[in-house]
């Protein structure tokens, strides 16, 4: 039934309490159908999963495309903030014939707050010496169609300028990720089962030994299909306990961070589980700070 023991996955627990009961005076033990629902709203047909690969595609193109156009603008001196960088952002992610799509651009102390979001009427002057989030997403223009989702971060200046503390905490950030993802293939290679909940704790162990753990305050990623939070399993052990497993033909997001006072980061891909192994989209994934100048 539509039920999570002590509600530890509270989407996937709608059954109420009197037929609950009701049901288990009959002498049954009602038992979650989480799993299985998953095979019915989460997994992906072949056409879906190349619709994801292409929206990567053109979301990494679209990024390409306006880091360009950002160093031009530094070089030259011109003022850009959070919001107007945005609606450019999601021209040229229109442009690539992606829709359904939005980005957020924060600066510094804004990427603190892991839902900030510029708008027109408070947003941020993007500077010299700046740090800058960039998460962004969309889906291909037919039914079905899955959505991608990614974040880099950037630096207004050149590399040399970057400060060490950010290198040193994109590099834990980026040991998070990568080693979440390792494990994810790891199982999946051995013919193991994997959880959502389980992933989440790779990752978090890995900033949390570091001493950061208090610093990471959202799940490490999310179920990923025609919407851009879908209904299959989470990689969550922080917001809820998520012990569904990663179905064949699924997607989920993989987005360790940690969010400083001063300053956040997070690295986010997209990974396709796969019978016995995962695949990354969102190539080439980032590797250090992109460096604007």
């Amino acid at each position: 039934m539509e039920y999570s023991p002590m509600n530890a996955i509270p989407y996937m627990s709608r059954i109420d309490g009197g037929t609950l009961e009701l049901v288990r005076s009959y002498g049954v033990e009602v038992v979650s159908s989480a799993n299985l629902a998953q095979r019915f709203i989460a997994q992906l047909t072949p056409t879906q999963v190349e619709s994801h690969r292409q929206a990567g595609q053109r979301l990494i193109a679209a990024k390409n495309a306006l880091f360009t156009e950002l160093s031009d603008n530094l070089r030259a001196g011109a003022a850009i903030n959070e919001y107007s960088v945005q609606q450019r952002f999601l021209a040229l992610i229109e442009q690539l014939e992606l829709i359904e799509a939005d980005a957020h651009v924060a600066v510094n102390a804004n990427i603190s707050n892991p839902h900030y979001g510029a708008t027109i009427e408070q947003h941020s002057p993007i500077q010299r010496g700046d740090l800058v989030l960039f998460d962004f997403w969309g889906h291909l223009p037919e039914p079905g169609a899955i959505y991608a989702d990614y974040t880099w971060m950037a630096f207004a200046g050149t590399r040399e300028e970057i400060p060490q503390r950010q290198l040193e905490i994109f590099d834990l950030v980026r040991e998070a990720r990568d080693a979440a993802i390792a494990f994810v293939r790891k199982q999946l290679e051995a013919g193991q089962r994997v959880q959502g909940r389980q992933v989440d704790d790779v990752a978090r162990d890995i900033i949390a030994n570091a001493g950061y753990g208090d610093y990471f305050v959202h799940r490490t990623g999310h179920s990923i299909d025609t919407v851009l939070h879908g209904n299959g399993a989470n990689i969550d052990n922080f917001e809820t306990q998520d012990e569904r497993i990663l179905l064949p033909s699924t997607c989920c997001s993989i987005e360790p961070g940690i969010y400083l006072p001063e300053f956040g980061i997070r690295s986010e891909v997209d990974l396709l589980i796969h019978e016995h192994d995962a695949e990354v989209t969102g190539i080439p994934v980032q590797e250090e700070i992109a460096a604007l100048l």
